[in-house]
């Protein structure tokens, strides 16, 4: 290229960098709005995720599973393979369902702690929220695979047991500049490392409540995990399971 046209050029890219620079988000707490604001039109998503786990000084263990989340009306995952399995719930009432065994668990949200569990896919659309946000530090932008990423990192703390203390989490978090959805996730508590893939992800796909009902399949063996967890805590009080006469 000829230095005479390499003028022009140079003089467009400085006339247009200030305007970029103000676009932009350069701030943690610029990138968490602009996040927050894209999350914010995405109604329902499919996505292929693929999880892993690295334990210390055990192998990778990975699964592949087709997602689909919708704020209105449930989430399901699908997982085929050596270990197939459905979860399903319309946020009501959550189902797992295993074919190889002909056994279902299902579980009927009761109380406010089994109805976080189950609207926990839909909380989690937007990472960021889920940390602590003094710990929030925006990373710029990357590419992963053909997407342009927001990279974020951060911590929190939760319990890894109800009643249990408080244990530190650090998360990194890759989202998508398009729709603020994540499409890769590290997390790390004590020797655990959890990291998630999120492939093929579209967006506001019209998906219905019919996609989150669920019927057992005839012959299956039904598990109500309601009262197991009853006669648990019966047992914990030193109280005689009630049995029907």
């Amino acid at each position: 290229m000829k230095f005479s046209r390499l003028i022009p050029l140079a003089l467009s890219l400085i006339a247009t960098a200030p305007l970029a620079a103000q676009e932009a988000p350069q701030t943690a707490s610029e990138i968490t709005r602009e996040i927050a604001s894209k999350i914010g039109k995405v109604s329902d998503f499919t996505a292929t995720v693929e999880s892993g786990e690295v334990v210390q000084g055990e192998p990778e263990s990975v699964t592949a599973s087709a997602l689909e989340v919708s704020r209105l009306y449930g989430w399901k995952m699908t997982a085929t393979g050596n270990s197939p399995y459905t979860i399903v719930t319309d946020f009501d009432t959550f189902y797992q369902y295993f074919p190889q065994e002909n056994r279902v668990m299902k579980t009927t949200a009761n109380n406010p702690m089994i109805k976080a569990m189950l609207v926990k896919p839909v909380s989690d659309m937007n990472p960021i929220a889920l940390l602590d946000p003094s710990s929030v530090v925006y990373k710029g932008t990357e590419k992963f695979e053909a997407s342009t990423v927001y990279h974020v990192e951060g911590t929190t703390e939760s319990q890894l047991m109800p009643g249990g203390p408080l244990v530190k989490r650090t998360l990194s978090a890759w989202l998508s500049t398009e729709d603020g959805l994540p499409r890769k996730t590290v997390e790390s508590v004590g020797i655990s490392t959890g990291t998630t893939v999120y492939r093929n992800v579209k967006i506001n796909t019209g998906l219905k409540p019919e996609n989150f009902r669920f019927t057992p399949p005839a012959g299956a063996a039904v598990i109500d995990t309601n009262e197991q967890m009853k006669k648990i805590e019966q047992q914990m009080r030193g109280e005689s399971p009630k049995t029907e006469d």
